[in-house]
């Protein structure tokens, strides 16, 4: 039997020791004769065990998991027991070849709320490039800074270690912020050798990155926050250039976020945007403010400063030159004589650089000539290395479920759809049921193959000049990451890749919005064997100022469902009692208007369709009685569908649709039943305007008038006199691409 056993959490003033044995081949996951420690800067004899035990148990249960080991504790925070069943559920889509099993035996758990109950934050610092950016971010919130001893230094290393208490007291006395120092050793206790080679590399990670990292630092939290009374605790999280959430379909962050102890909860930040956008806001917050920012990025010194010749140093101080600033102000305290020892260095081979993480950066070195003129490493960058600026990177495909048909004039790529449970489910169509309405349209109506791009390139000798459907660019952002497609768009030279209703995702209709090299890289590198149809005018706009011309403006395929150019939507004279609802995805705090439309709906008992996994809790409404009465009206009322079929059949039964979701009311026009569309965001509103669909401004509805009214409002007239020129336009792209004849 696989046991953990922790015999005693002992309290010796700051200090915690936990003692605990093993049985079974899970004690080899363990170093022989290393005891579990933290020290904090606080006595901690007020702290109960069921907190206490968090940041041990959050560091074995990985490998417990893995073991299928049973793990014995005395007692346990009700809210973080709950929070772990969970992030186990995540760590077994994130690793679907291993087998996380194991439990915890747990004589009490305990409710437990935060001693001070005050509103307060901590932020993970470590002066690295992530937290510094995660700070400025979080300036506001004035959050404690909690820096450790045992996370990238070792005990040994004193010196140090007293480097990093100044710099950090630095940082903090400059912001006015409280920061506070402990010491753990729960990066000693673990054997990396057999986790690595059991678990980890078969899984393309290894065990520090992939399973241990962030909810292993975080878990010390779980102390801090009882004592201090904290109710955020943040840490920084890079968006790598390959992430597993590439080919898992989630991202890591969820693990994190999904973290909680007592009254705490974890978030993580920075998630969304890269090493090198980190580096660039830091120093655009130097420019504007004159402040100087400290970095710690160099695990190769062990005095708690930067060598500067080491290829982390160097990718640093290159990517603060290209925005025009003094690395040596950012801590990097080199001389004109390091340039010729890393020069060396890299002609030697002793320093490699990965194309994943200096790509972007010698493309902008290319970008300024003055700084090629000046700088010997900026030169000898531009002229050995001309290709990183191409930006190739490594993508592992999703492997799908294949649909056989022996006639086809295109291929559709796509992820598997496994509806054995609701979680999975949203998984499988991306999170959002809409995507089945825009999916299931093309299928209907093209004579697509839709297979995996392993099965594709298996294939794709003998399937020459058949046209790939490209169906990722309906969601673009100004931090998308589309490398994986630019590398497939590469490697099949001979092959149109077709996108269809191509949009970006703005607040508004924003002129600068930015079209970072990923998304300009793939767009490009399609227009030449392609036509690229985008959702409308606003898209079209943008992609035509970064050099992408050779477009057509299509809307979305889900208005073509029919396959008839005479759709036409007629109103009824009748009484309209029956109306069905649908509302945004639920996160962050409602606004006015949003909450009047729930309530309106609520008020008149409204069918409700949603589309999304994401529950209405409280934190939307930040009001109890408000979220009472809405959401018992949703959990009577709501619908979920995952089979356009069964959709569009409900919708029969309606005789209006109204909502911000353009799929959801798409579904009532399958139907003719007419729908007023409500617009939050450029994605929705651009295309309402371009099939001349009505719909208002989320912030013009109006709790006080009649559902007469807003019916009155859906007039279809443009949207018939018009549509069968839009059907036309959107055939002839169709021949264009030969996708049909």
């Amino acid at each position: 039997m696989e046991k953990i056993k922790l015999v005693n959490i002992k309290k010796q003033n700051t200090r915690v020791d936990y003692v605990f044995y093993c049985e079974g081949s899970i004690a080899n996951a363990f170093r022989k004769n290393v005891d579990f420690f933290v020290d904090y800067d606080f006595k901690i004899f007020t702290i109960p065990n069921s907190i206490l035990v968090i940041p041990f148990l959050t560091n074995v249960l990985p490998v417990a998991w893995l073991y299928d080991a049973t793990i014995e504790i005395e007692e346990i925070d009700e809210n973080y027991l709950s929070s772990i069943e969970e992030i186990k559920k995540i760590f077994a889509k994130l690793y679907p070849n291993l087998a996380f099993k194991g439990k915890i035996v747990v004589n009490k758990i305990v409710s437990n709320r935060l001693s001070k109950e005050e509103d307060r934050s901590m932020l993970f610092y470590s002066g690295g490039v992530g937290s510094v950016d995660a700070l400025i971010n979080l300036l506001n919130e004035k959050p404690i800074l909690a820096t450790m001893w045992g996370n990238d230094l070792f005990f040994h290393e004193s010196d140090g270690w007293d480097e990093v208490i100044r710099q950090t007291s630095k940082v903090a006395e400059e912001y006015d912020l409280e920061c506070r120092f402990f010491q753990t050793s729960f990066r000693y206790i673990l054997n990396y050798e057999i986790l690595n080679a059991k678990f980890a590399k078969p899984n393309l990670t290894n065990w520090w990155q992939g399973f241990q990292k962030e909810l292993g630092i975080l878990s010390h939290g779980a102390v801090m926050a009882y004592y201090y009374g904290i109710k955020k605790i943040y840490i920084s999280q890079n968006n790598n250039v390959k992430n597993r959430e590439d080919y898992a379909g989630i991202k890591l962050s969820k693990i994190t976020n999904s973290l909680k102890f007592s009254s705490a909860s974890c978030f993580c930040v920075g998630e969304n945007t890269s090493r090198n956008d980190k580096v660039e806001s830091i120093c655009d917050y130097v420019k504007n403010t004159g402040k100087k920012m400290h970095l710690r990025v160099c695990w190769e010194q062990r005095d708690g400063k930067n060598c500067c010749i080491c290829e982390k140093c160097i990718r640093t101080f290159m990517n603060i030159l290209t925005e025009d600033l003094n690395p040596q102000d950012f801590g990097f305290d080199f001389s004109d004589e390091l340039y010729d020892l890393i020069l060396s260095r890299l002609n030697s081979n002793v320093i490699k650089l990965s194309m994943n993480n200096w790509g972007y950066i010698i493309q902008k070195i290319s970008e300024k000539p003055e700084l090629i003129q000046k700088n010997l490493l900026a030169n000898y960058l531009v002229k050995k290395y001309p290709k990183y600026a191409e930006k190739k990177y490594t993508y592992i495909p999703t492997v799908i479920e294949e649909k056989q048909t022996t006639k086809f004039s295109g291929i559709l790529l796509e992820r598997p759809h496994d509806y054995s449970n609701t979680e999975i489910a949203f998984e499988s169509v991306g999170l959002n049921t809409g995507n089945l309405v825009f999916r299931d349209s093309l299928i209907k109506n093209l004579d697509l193959l839709n297979i995996s791009y392993e099965a594709y390139e298996q294939i794709a000798k003998d399937i020459k000049n058949v046209p790939i459907v490209v169906t990722d660019l309906i969601w673009i952002n100004e931090n998308s990451n589309f490398d994986y497609l630019y590398e497939r768009v590469k490697k099949n030279k001979n092959t149109a890749f077709v996108p269809m209703s191509v949009g970006l995702q703005a607040k508004d209709y924003e002129v600068d919005f930015k079209l970072n090299e990923s998304t300009k890289n793939v767009l490009s590198a399609m227009q030449e064997r392609a036509i690229i149809g985008v959702r409308g005018e606003y898209t079209a706009t943008i992609l035509e100022k970064n050099g992408i011309k050779n477009i057509d403006i299509i809307g979305c395929p889900s208005l073509y469902y029919e396959n008839d150019s005479n759709l036409f939507i007629k109103k009824s004279d009748e009484e309209i009692t029956k109306v069905c609802a649908n509302f945004r995805t639920f996160y962050g705090l409602l606004n006015k208007n949003e909450k009047h439309f729930l309530t309106y709906c609520a008020n008149k008992d409204y069918d409700f369709v949603e589309q999304t996994s994401h529950e209405f809790v409280k934190e939307n409404a930040a009001d109890d009685n408000y979220y009472n009465y809405v959401s018992k009206w949703l959990n009577r009322k709501k619908k979920v569908f995952f089979d356009t079929n069964e959709w569009k059949d409900y919708m029969k039964g309606f005789q209006f649709s109204m909502g911000p979701r353009f799929h959801g009311n798409v579904m009532a026009l399958w139907n003719r039943i007419p729908a007023l569309f409500m617009s939050i965001d450029s994605r929705t509103e651009e295309l309402v305007r371009y099939f001349e669909l009505p719909y208002i401004k989320m912030s013009e509805f109006d709790e006080n008038q009649p559902i007469e009214y807003y019916y009155e409002l859906a007039d279809y007239t443009e949207f018939n006199s018009n549509f069968k020129l839009k059907y036309l336009k959107y055939m002839q792209f169709l021949r264009k691409n030969n996708i049909v004849k």
